[in-house]
């Protein structure tokens, strides 16, 4: 791979022991290195295209010291460490060529690019600093996934417990200092227990309800002829009532001093928008649809009334 990135020139360096001696001539010494080099080593498999370029430099291990063999190597004919020196400058009247400003690809996008061009998506200093609780987050939903798709009765506490490594390993790579993400992965293994022991919670992650899906991606063309995904943390169908749930998973919780009611009020108008244009995505003549907010933190379940 390295060999493909040479700008000018390629320099390669191999080590060949042969009978040869430095009183032969240049064209008897080519003989016979290439007499003797092996044609399924490195070296063989390139020796005909290289041989009339190659430069021999003879060494005598024994007799010489590293800084005498490096003094030789420098010495060589077209070596580039004999270049080291040199500083390639760039003349005093160079300047950058001028691209023209012509947009090629106008007729190949889509008609929001020149939309979403001019906003400004550069994350914000609050989500900033929110990276951590993010992170958390994103955790949270990927262990929940994985224990439905892998069935939640199989999650007995030993299990659980035997996981917080691989949260924390996992909260680390996405950038989570190691202390945080220690205890941040004790406080998985507690939250996920939690569930585990209510009605609610083995309900909401069961997978052998119909349409059973996990971080589904679904497709909708808006107004705009714009193309957007939406990711639904949780959906399927009831077995019993064979009513379609939409369930968002919510890992924020009460501050400090607030109620769980003032907290559920906040959280339902902030998201009330997002999983009512999550119901349009599916069809209501087949299956009525019911909405909710789940927070692990606290296992409440808010269902969402229009």
């Amino acid at each position: 791979m390295g060999c493909t990135r040479a700008i000018h020139h390629l320099y390669l360096l191999a080590h060949h022991t042969s009978p040869n001696n430095a009183s032969q001539s240049y064209a008897d010494q080519l003989d016979a290195i290439g007499a003797t080099v092996k044609p399924n080593t490195l070296l063989g498999s390139i020796w005909p295209d290289i041989k009339e370029c190659v430069n021999i430099i003879n060494i005598d291990q024994a007799n010489k010291t590293t800084l005498e063999l490096a003094s030789e190597l420098s010495s060589a004919a077209n070596n580039p460490l004999t270049n080291l020196g040199i500083i390639s400058r760039l003349s005093s009247d160079w300047h950058n060529c001028a691209y023209p400003q012509s947009n090629l690809l106008a007729d190949y996008r889509l008609q929001h690019h020149a939309q979403s061009s001019a906003t400004d998506n550069r994350a914000k200093p609050d989500a900033l600093l929110q990276r951590h609780a993010r992170y958390f987050g994103n955790a949270l939903h990927s262990a929940l996934q994985t224990i439905t798709e892998t069935d939640y009765r199989q999650w007995q506490p030993q299990r659980i417990d035997e996981q917080r490594l691989f949260w924390q390993l996992r909260l680390e790579q996405m950038g989570t200092p190691v202390t945080l993400a220690a205890e941040q992965s004790h406080q998985l293994t507690k939250i996920i227990t939690q569930i585990l022991k209510t009605d609610v919670g083995r309900w909401i992650l069961d997978h052998q309800h119909k349409d059973s899906a996990c971080e589904l991606s679904l497709l909708k063309e808006t107004k705009n002829n714009e193309i957007k995904e939406y990711i639904i943390d949780r959906t399927f169908i009831d077995r019993e009532t064979n009513i379609r749930w939409i369930i968002d998973y919510k890992s924020s919780q009460p501050n400090v001093g607030q109620t769980l009611e003032s907290f559920i009020a906040e959280q339902k108008d902030l998201y009330k928008v997002q999983l009512s244009t999550y119901k349009q995505l599916f069809d209501p003549q087949q299956n009525s649809i019911s909405c909710a907010l789940y927070f692990p933190l606290v296992d409440h379940l808010h269902i969402m009334v229009d």
